[in-house]
C-alpha cells in the first residue's frame, strides 16, 4: 500500500508512514493482484490500525466497473 499525503504537518507520514494525528489527511492505495476482482454489490473490510487511537473498519462497496476508485467514508 502507499499514501498520497495531503496534509501532514509533523512529517510522520512522509518520513515514517505514520498516521499518527488527528489532523493527518491523506488517500490510501492499496495495490491489488490482477486476479483480484470484487462484483458489483461485493463489500470488502479493511481495518486501519493507527499509532496511537482506536483502530477503524471501513467497508468498501465494489465501484460500477466503469470506476477505479472507491471512496472511504
Amino acid at each position: 500500500f502507499g499514501f498520497v499525503v495531503i496534509h501532514d504537518k509533523d512529517r510522520s507520514l512522509v518520513d515514517y508512514d505514520a498516521i499518527n494525528d488527528n489532523t493527518d489527511m491523506t488517500y490510501i492505495i492499496i495495490n491489488l493482484s490482477e486476479e483480484f476482482s470484487m462484483a458489483k454489490g461485493e463489500t470488502m473490510d479493511v481495518t486501519l490500525f493507527p499509532s496511537a487511537g482506536i483502530k477503524k473498519t471501513i467497508t468498501l462497496d465494489a465501484p460500477l466497473p466503469m470506476k477505479q476508485l472507491v471512496n472511504l467514508q
